[in-house]
């Protein structure tokens, strides 16, 4: 019932739902993260029959059951998997079971006692990422990635589905390059409504945008792409893209018939090529930090 309430929005009825629309996507995490806290309390000895709501989950020695099992399972007592399982029994016990200021305290206490240490900014991996790009000869590489990505395709059989997964993974790497954007984002570009041709003939360019309810702040979200980056996009769908799909398809990034490329299957792929080429394995999101880390490398005055 928690996760249906959690999925409604009525701007006028406080009672149908939270005060903010929640995607599908993030019910699905809301699952997970308490289906994994029942299973912890459980293996660490809560018994079956004392959970049998949410509002026996969010009982403070329950949720402390449920985080030392956990907290022991994964070696850390802080860590982001945890802060994030916390940030659901904090969201139940307020919004869904409403219970007495004096728990929800207790419970806020928990949260930040196992919270990661945010200070830094970033975790120690992200920072390891950050310290391998501090070797110029490795920032070219990563600059230069979708243009060796290119020519390796170009090797490829013209009507083969290898050449076209290598220039998609090139035009993924180049948008990164150019616009750090979210996977989800990244993996659901429709050409037409969120790659948008500007201009005509051979000085057009592309454009990313992304509706208010397409993005994760609910704030509109407008990337004009550099003339090189938009050189490549063309040359993948004139050439490669084709090979992807048989069917018509809307998506920049085509996945099964009809559908767009997983979030989980973009993420992998750039994982892959940037370990095969670089040595170093990246992720979308880590794209978004080195982006920042170089930006501010070239441009020191605009450090808060």
């Amino acid at each position: 019932a928690f996760l249906t309430w959690s999925g409604r929005f009525d701007a006028f009825d406080d009672e149908t739902g939270p005060i903010r629309p929640v995607r599908q996507s993030t019910v699905k995490n809301k699952r997970h993260a308490l289906r994994a806290m029942v299973s912890a309390a459980i293996r660490n000895g809560v018994p079956i029959d004392g959970l049998r709501s949410l509002a026996d989950l969010v009982e403070p020695d329950t949720v402390r059951a449920a985080l030392r099992f956990l907290a022991e399972h994964h070696g850390e007592q802080r860590s982001a998997t945890l802060e994030g399982r916390m940030a659901q029994i904090v969201i139940v016990a307020r919004d869904w079971v409403k219970v007495p200021q004096s728990q929800l305290d207790v419970l806020r206490k928990l949260a930040g006692r196992v919270a990661p240490d945010h200070r830094g900014g970033m975790t120690e991996q992200n920072r390891g990422i950050l310290r391998e790009f501090e070797d110029p000869k490795l920032v070219l590489r990563l600059v230069q990635l979708p243009d060796a990505l290119f020519e390796l395709a170009c090797r490829e059989p013209i009507d083969g589905w290898v050449r076209g997964q290598k220039q998609s993974g090139a035009v993924a790497v180049a948008i990164l390059l150019a616009a750090p954007i979210r996977v989800l984002n990244l993996s659901r570009i429709q050409i037409g409504r969120n790659l948008v041709r500007i201009g005509a003939d051979r000085g057009h360019r592309y454009e990313l945008y992304f509706a208010p309810d397409e993005v994760k702040n609910s704030i509109e979200l407008s990337m004009p792409l550099p003339a090189w980056v938009s050189s490549f996009i063309d040359r993948y769908l004139e050439d490669g893209r084709r090979t992807l799909t048989e069917v018509a398809s809307p998506w920049l990034f085509p996945g099964l018939p009809g559908r767009p490329v997983t979030t989980c299957t973009m993420t992998t792929r750039i994982g892959a090529v940037t370990e095969r080429h670089l040595g170093v394995r990246m992720t979308p999101h880590k794209f978004r930090h080195v982006a920042g880390a170089l930006h501010l490398r070239d441009n020191p005055a605009q450090h808060e």
